[in-house]
């Protein structure tokens, strides 16, 4: 499934989600008011029963005064005792939820304070009976008459009953429905929109995907297009390397020669075919630094791991005799073995090295410390620290620019691309250089560099 169809597919989803939250919510209205229907049927199903059982009563009372039966005198009084509370029972079901609130309490009142009046009469009767072996006309007409008046006033609060069943159930219904109006009219709405959303970004994913092929189509050809023009800088520079330096190699020769052949050359001619040939080694070493510079690219071989410490003391190792001639000392320690290009990290060392025996005091034998020491996030610190002339910190990021140099070329020799590669080595190694220094105390190069480079395959 393409990412539009999964999108679309989500949102439906999203839709029917919200329509079914919509439903859940709606739930508890729905059975709120399915409860006041139960309610209201509970109500009158007792109403009803009491209507029953008290006529039942009644028939126990007349039962009693034409056979004398105890045990139907024993079931009227029973109900008699129990009416106030099971018409009570009555009352609590259906007080808080009454359509004709007012009418039904006094018709309860009047029902309660009737069977007050009918136990009362009964007991009179009763006594009559067992007194005098009958009942007097009146006081028997009052019970039939009383008899009459609660049982009209139960069938009352049964029709009452079956009015608030009516009303209620009717009530019930059109409310559930407006409820399923709502969820199927938030559930549309909600579709409605999600649809829109869904065709938005249908449209949106679409346009992006066509911008990202035709970025990396521009991108691919940019790509091929830099690694030709690399490739003809590359053929470039061996051409004009060769093309540059054989003139220079013919005016040092050329130079000897003079030097050597001819003998009638005064002081100043001599002094002037020696300039010529400084002139023109300086200018073979500078077009040497100035290629090598531009050989340097990120895109080599993969990295490979890299023993620093052996390649620092092969640095040392060729430069022996320039050591062992200036009295000095060169120091390795902690150094570690990092991921990275061998033939640049050698060339780095070299270039730090050689700098710090170059700028050397003239009255003291120079000390070179290189150590290691590893710190955050899997990187690590080389120092190359030596005791020579130094220079004013304000200088610390211009020694790394192209043909920048503190010091005169009668002083010390270079092309002033040294450092500037070191930079740039570095910086091919995702690491980084800076430099503290202060005049007549030293210079301190201080390397950060990673000790796994990222996407190797070690």
């Amino acid at each position: 499934m393409r990412t539009e169809q999964k999108v679309l597919a989500g949102f439906f989803i999203l839709g029917l989600l919200v329509s079914s939250i919509a439903y859940i919510l709606a739930s508890p209205v729905n059975n709120h008011l399915v409860e006041i229907g139960l309610h209201h049927g509970k109500a009158l199903s007792l109403i009803q029963d009491i209507q029953s059982k008290n006529m039942l009563a009644v028939k126990e009372s007349l039962a009693y005064l034409l056979s004398g039966e105890t045990s139907s005198k024993n079931k009227f009084l029973a109900w008699n005792r129990n009416f106030p509370a099971i018409f009570k029972r009555f009352t609590d079901y259906d007080s808080s939820h009454n359509v004709q609130e007012k009418e039904e309490e006094k018709l309860s009142d009047q029902a309660l304070n009737q069977q007050k009046t009918l136990s009362e009469l009964a007991n009179k009767m009763f006594v009559e009976f067992e007194e005098k072996g009958l009942v007097s006309s009146d006081t028997f007409n009052l019970f039939q008459s009383t008899i009459e008046k609660l049982d009209s006033n139960l069938r009352l609060l049964v029709e009452f009953g079956d009015m608030e069943i009516a009303e209620s159930y009717k009530f019930i219904s059109e409310e559930i429905q407006i409820n399923k109006n709502r969820i199927y009219l938030v559930g549309a709405i909600t579709l409605f929109f999600c649809y829109l959303f869904s065709c938005y970004l249908y449209f949106y994913i679409k346009w992006e995907n066509l911008r990202k092929a035709i970025d990396k189509e521009k991108l691919i050809t940019y790509a091929n297009e830099l690694e030709r023009s690399n490739k003809e800088l590359d053929e470039f520079a061996s051409i004009a390397s060769h093309d540059l330096q054989e003139p220079l190699r013919k005016i040092v020769t050329f130079g000897d020669f003079l030097k050597n052949k001819a003998t009638n050359l005064d002081a100043h001619s001599l002094e002037y075919i020696e300039r010529m040939e400084k002139a023109a080694i300086r200018m073979k070493r500078f077009i040497e630094d100035l290629i090598s510079y531009s050989r340097i690219s990120t895109k080599q071989k993969p990295p490979e791991p890299v023993n620093l410490e052996i390649q620092v003391t092969a640095v040392i190792e060729e430069m022996a005799h320039i050591i062992h001639q200036s009295n000095g000392v060169a120091k390795i320690k902690n150094l570690p073995t990092v991921e990275g290009y061998s033939n640049q990290l050698y060339q780095l060392m070299a270039n730090l090295i050689t700098n710090a025996f170059k700028y050397k005091k003239k009255d003291q034998p120079p000390v070179v410390n290189v150590s290691g020491r590893k710190i955050d996030n899997g990187y690590w610190e080389i120092s190359i620290e030596d005791n020579g002339i130094g220079f004013n910190e304000k200088y610390a990021d211009r020694i790394f620019q192209p043909f920048q140099r503190l010091h005169g070329r009668s002083e010390y020799e270079g092309s002033g691309l040294g450092l500037t590669i070191c930079k740039k080595i570095v910086n091919n190694h995702l690491g980084t250089i800076s430099a503290k220094s202060k005049p007549d105390e030293g210079t301190t190069f201080i390397i950060t560099l990673p000790e796994k480079q990222p996407n190797s395959s070690s």
